[in-house]
């Protein structure tokens, strides 16, 4: 489960700007985000265990970003269809337009157990889902993309989006270290609340958890944030939490111009 919070358009400076969650079992290894060595032109973190990413820019300007999809009454993860994280690792070395891209998603879709993915640059960008046969173009405005649909108003989303609508509608200039606060939210609540699998009690649907989760086993494993501005410089910048601690303690920046 992730959440992923972006804003299009809405600040006077930077056109693009994103602040999202990685969420994951704390057992399963990932690398922090660095260029690639295979691939030099990426710049993302990397799943260990399957070899991919949840979320990467290039060099040439390029961005992706995956979320798993989830609903009870939907159909259920298949361990044998392939890691939803190859789909990011693939567009951002391929230089494949949205286009094409969308057409290899809708050919490959029943390879994949359901997703979410964000994919173009960053003034242009595409939504799509192989929940469904829709794939649509980002508008202007806030937006959030958790496990489910864009957009979709579940509670932690719908709180996202809010407080970041909430960060750009200020006057006083700020600083990432807002955006990572946003992405924080919830992180005080009760861990064994948050999935619910202690004492016997029901676990929470992901539409009801906060921005930030922490329990035992799975929980948030690092934090993004992306600013764009219009003269293509974009900062990213990552924070890996460490449960044990309760706080994050390592940091990457990067700038870059694309």
């Amino acid at each position: 489960m992730c959440i992923i919070l972006f804003a299009v358009n809405e600040h006077e400076h930077y056109p693009f700007i994103l602040a999202a969650n990685r969420d994951e079992y704390y057992s399963r290894p990932a690398s922090s985000a660095d260029y690639w060595t295979q691939h030099p032109t990426i710049l993302a973190g990397r799943d260990l265990q399957a070899g991919g990413t949840w979320l990467g820019i290039s060099t040439s300007g390029s961005f992706c970003a995956v979320t798993n999809h989830y609903r009870r009454d939907e159909r259920a993860r298949n361990a044998s269809l392939l890691s939803r994280g190859n789909l990011v690792t693939s567009f951002l070395t391929s230089n494949a337009g949205i286009e094409d891209y969308s057409s290899v998603l809708r050919s490959t879709r029943d390879q994949y157990n359901g997703y979410g993915i964000l994919f173009g640059d960053f003034s242009k960008l595409r939504y799509q889902s192989n929940m469904s046969d829709v794939h649509t173009d980002v508008d202007h405005g806030v937006h959030g993309l958790s496990n489910h649909f864009l957009n979709s108003p579940w509670p932690r989303v719908e709180h996202g989006i809010q407080s970041l609508r909430e960060l750009l509608k200020l006057d006083a200039p700020w600083t990432v270290d807002c955006l990572f606060a946003i992405l924080r939210q919830g992180a005080q609540e009760d861990p064994l609340r948050n999935l619910g699998k202690a004492n016997g009690t029901t676990p929470l649907p992901p539409w009801e958890m906060p921005v930030f989760i922490r329990s035992k086993n799975f929980g948030t494993r690092s934090s993004t944030v992306i600013m764009a501005d219009r003269s293509g410089c974009v900062c990213f910048e990552e924070r890996v939490f460490n449960p044990k601690l309760n706080a994050y303690e390592e940091g990457r920046k990067f700038q870059l111009k694309v």
